[in-house]
């Protein structure tokens, strides 16, 4: 029975696969550090999902740094738990020590003008766009304006939270 190379050279090697392809190894490249023929390598991509699984890695890696990119660009609010060792008595008398959620902190995490700036020069814009896209973030008084909104949306929220860090402490109770 004629060797399986796919058995062989490939499936133990997919992680390096995944690898070459997150860097921008082209595909024949990876053909030849497998040792198989690009041919070979094409055949069993269509024959073998976790082969193009490892090789659309790549392509997935891209999605995620461009959405966590778009998200410094426009700000975000991050939640972060604040959690509390507490005792905790049982009906019959025993107790036992849990962590306990006690508030949960909302911090503003403001845009990012790099990344705005990057996100207009590099993501399709025509020139003239990019450059009026920049002409506006290089105005000083507008992005103070814009801050300042901010700046009142997340007072809202605050008042708005803390109801919601009341309710949570009397949770951990």
């Amino acid at each position: 029975m004629p060797e399986n190379k796919f058995e062989t050279r490939v499936r133990p090697h997919l992680e390096q696969v995944a690898m070459f392809s997150r860097q921008g190894m082209s595909e024949n490249a990876i053909a030849k550090q497998l040792e198989i023929s690009p041919t070979t390598f094409r055949k069993y991509k269509q024959q073998y999902i976790e082969l193009a699984n490892a090789l659309g890695s790549r392509e997935r890696a891209n999605i995620e740094i461009l959405n966590a990119f778009f998200k410094r660009a426009c700000g975000y609010i991050s939640e972060e738990e604040v959690k509390e060792l507490k005792e905790i008595k049982e009906d019959d008398g025993t107790s036992r020590k849990e962590m306990i959620t006690t508030k949960i902190v909302r911090k503003d995490v403001p845009p990012d003008l790099a990344a705005v700036k990057w996100w207009l020069e590099n993501m399709g814009q025509s020139t003239a766009e990019s450059e009026q896209g920049q002409a506006e973030i290089n105005d000083v008084s507008q992005a103070r304006e814009l801050l300042q909104e901010r700046a009142r949306i997340m007072t809202q929220l605050a008042e708005g939270e803390d109801e919601y860090e009341q309710s949570a402490e009397t949770m951990g109770d």
